[in-house]
């Protein structure tokens, strides 16, 4: 991809990732959006065949965050399930200078985690093993990916943090007792 094609697919995709994030308020641009990102992500598919050079992993990256998003807002939770897991996959092996390890590899994590617990996948499985990505992405703001360091961040962490919370208190407390008055609580709340 030349430097001229490649600054036009940077505007497609800020243009479609717009669509994805207003399809909160107006669900019928999801649609939209996800046409142009699965047009888009041919083009790199494409150029994936005969290498790709940094920038363009990092934009099929962000295009795959993208389309996960979209089922997520959509609560289609096996579909995000899915397109999370490809994320954090493509991230790891083939987002280079990334070398396995980045930011937003560890978001996309945090967003298959809420996934899988919406999807009533057992929370004590799930959280547990986030103890690496939350104090990667604690308290920090990495904002050159739109949205996925801030407010989408924000939108996973509201979700999945009274679970977390509940089980610190249910791995804090010794006694059935202490565990039931945590879940009643929690019950109440809900």
């Amino acid at each position: 991809m030349n430097a001229k094609e490649g600054d036009t697919v940077w505007l497609e995709i800020i243009h479609a990732m717009t669509l994805t994030h207003q399809g909160k308020h107006a669900p019928e641009r999801y649609a939209t959006a996800e046409k142009e990102l699965r047009r888009i992500i041919e083009r790199f598919r494409r150029i994936e065949a005969t290498g790709s050079w940094y920038d363009e992993q990092i934009r099929h990256f962000a295009i795959k965050c993208s389309l996960a998003q979209i089922a997520h807002m959509q609560h289609d939770w096996e579909e995000a399930q899915r397109r999370w897991a490809d994320v954090v996959a493509y991230g790891m092996e083939s987002v280079t200078d990334w070398k396995g390890e980045n930011y937003y590899i560890e978001v996309a994590k945090y967003s298959l985690a809420d996934a899988q617990c919406s999807a009533d996948m057992d929370p004590r499985v799930v959280i547990p093993p986030l103890v690496n990505t939350i104090r990667a992405i604690e308290g920090k703001r990495v904002t050159w990916m739109l949205g996925m360091g801030t407010f989408w961040l924000d939108y996973v962490h509201e979700r999945m943090a009274p679970m977390a919370d509940v089980l610190s208190k249910l791995n804090t407390t010794d006694t059935v007792e202490a565990k039931l008055a945590v879940l009643s609580v929690v019950a109440h709340e809900l």
